[in-house]
């Protein structure tokens, strides 16, 4: 058996190892058809051996067994390897589908399933370098208005279902013009269009979304009402995709700053006037910190005698180059940038601080709608109290009737936790909405402050004067008292006290002042009138 010994033992080893290696370079099928090439091989030369040896094909049992014992042994080695080269094939197509999939999710929104702000700054420069010269392009910004509030008022579960049925509907307005939509976050969605006609896209996109809100949206069976700001930026290839997504930005907030729903088309004076309110956004941070911010006074009258009975707060703000700010600018922008909370609780501070050596006065502040939503309002407002040893009963905070309105069911528990701790709640600029009978009852207001546009033609327009007149009549059958604001007249005033009001208010009885001009008033205990006009 020598001639067996040396045509397998030595070629054993390549025998064996030439179909793993195939399978494990080559996969299993390359594997396969060197395993047959081997079979084949091996066969044959035992039969060509064993021929030449005995001059036949005699095959004796031992010698049968043993070659079928070396073809099973390669058999079971390879379809051994096979397995685990297919189990590793299989784990490297389960890595890569997994790869692929978390690939896809680290793209997608999860809320919405729309390309989340990193996948869409990608597509955005992938497009951008697609473009032709002649090509133009649109970015566009939604943010929705009044989203926060839907939160603190009905939940994060309804906010969540919100913002997906929103992205639904701009996915439709989207995709019906060729746009790639995405949610950049919070409540802020973005569309990219290009090709012809961009503008007449984007304008069709844009009045969709506003009509999205048109309506009062159900969602879980709660009315919610809200609105969107839209943003447009329009440009060429020339101007970079993520530089038009910023212009369209900027455009976003000059509609937010506008009002809610509408739409803001990018300019070059834009870019301007928001670099300007930054700039005055963050020199005003620094005078809210610093204390720089300065509170005024202006005197508030008993409509008979015409003492002093109360002083409304007002804040001023002069910047460290001697510009005088006036507070319809630098207010809006306390309520954008979010510093409204401390601006306002520096004027409580402030003004409490110095009307708690006036027992005799009311303290009327105005408070901002903006405030709100802060959810430590009342602990805050008792904190700055509490410090300054001013009493609850003598503060009034005013607040306009629009948000308390829009906002029903979140300023209801806060006006109820401020009438607690003894705080009276003014209904400021009264006549200039929408009032009810129902809201007055509701919120329980403790006085009514009569706009002074009403105030302004009441003397030459006998239907001011019944309006006037039958808002006092309602507020007294309410139990309110009754302040009439913008008095420049004596007649104004004489006409007020006989309708009934309780207290006037007005440059004719003084301007707003400095707190040294208000003690020498009650120093003096004459009753208020013309000679306050200039502003003592």
């Amino acid at each position: 058996m020598l001639y067996f010994d040396t045509v397998f033992a030595p070629g054993l080893m390549w025998y064996v190892t030439i179909p793993i290696i195939s399978v494990i370079l080559g996969g299993y099928y390359y594997g396969f058809i060197w395993l047959c090439l081997v079979l084949a091989a091996s066969l044959s030369a035992y039969l060509i051996i064993r021929r030449d040896a005995i001059g036949g094909y005699d095959i004796h049992s031992f010698e049968f067994l043993y070659i079928v014992s070396l073809l099973v042994l390669e058999m079971s080695v390879f379809i051994f390897i096979s397995m685990i080269e297919s189990a590793r094939a299989a784990s490297h197509r389960r890595l890569e589908n997994v790869n692929e999939i978390m690939k896809i999710r680290a793209g997608t929104d999860e809320l919405t399933n729309l390309y989340n702000r990193r996948a869409f700054n990608e597509l955005l420069l992938e497009r951008s370098l697609r473009l032709s010269a002649d090509d133009r392009i649109a970015a566009m910004i939604f943010d929705v208005d009044g989203f926060k509030a839907v939160n603190d008022t009905f939940g994060h579960d309804v906010g969540d279902k919100l913002l997906q049925k929103v992205a639904r509907q701009l996915q439709a307005l989207s995709n019906s013009h060729g746009g790639i939509l995405a949610r950049l976050g919070g409540d802020e969605f973005a569309v990219f269009i290009w090709g012809e006609r961009v503008d007449v896209k984007a304008d069709l996109i844009a009045t969709g979304a506003l009509a999205i809100v048109h309506e009062t949206i159900e969602v879980e069976g709660r009315h919610v009402d809200i609105g969107i700001s839209v943003g447009v930026a329009l440009g060429d290839a020339s101007v970079e995709a993520m530089e038009l997504l910023h212009r369209a930005d900027v455009a976003m907030y000059e509609a937010k700053r506008s009002g809610r729903s509408r739409i803001c088309v990018y300019d070059t004076g834009l870019a301007s006037n928001r670099q300007l309110r930054t700039e005055l956004a963050e020199e005003l941070r620094l005078a809210v910190e610093e204390a720089r911010i300065s509170v005024v006074y202006q005197p508030i009258v008993d409509a008979k005698t015409r003492n002093l009975t109360g002083v409304e707060a007002l804040c001023r703000w002069t910047r460290e180059n001697g510009h005088s700010v006036p507070p319809d600018e630098f207010i809006p922008i306390a309520e954008e940038y979010g510093l409204i909370n401390d601006l306002g609780l520096h004027v409580i501070r402030t003004a409490a601080r110095t009307a708690v050596n006036w027992p005799n006065l009311k303290l009327s502040v105005n408070l901002s709608p903006v405030q709100f939503r802060c959810s430590t309002l009342v602990e805050d407002i008792l904190c700055v109290l509490g410090e300054e040893g001013f009493p609850p009963g003598r503060l009034e905070l005013e607040v306009t009737e629009g948000w308390l309105i829009d906002n029903e069911d979140r300023a209801q528990p806060l006006i109820t936790a401020l009438r607690t701790v003894g705080i009276m709640i003014a209904l400021d600029d009264f006549g200039t909405g929408y009032s009810s009978i129902g809201y007055l009852r509701k919120y329980q207001f403790g006085r009514l402050k009569i706009d002074k546009s009403l105030v302004t033609d009441l003397i030459e327009d006998p239907k001011a004067q019944s309006i006037v007149q039958a808002a006092v009549l309602l507020a007294k059958g309410l139990s309110l008292d009754v302040t009439a604001e913008g008095v420049e007249k004596e007649e104004q005033a004489r006409i007020l006290q006989l309708i009934g009001c309780s207290n006037l208010q007005g440059y004719y009885f003084g301007r707003p002042q400095s707190a040294f001009d208000i003690d020498v008033l009650l120093r003096g205990a004459k009753p208020a009138g013309p000679a306050l006009k200039d502003g003592r």
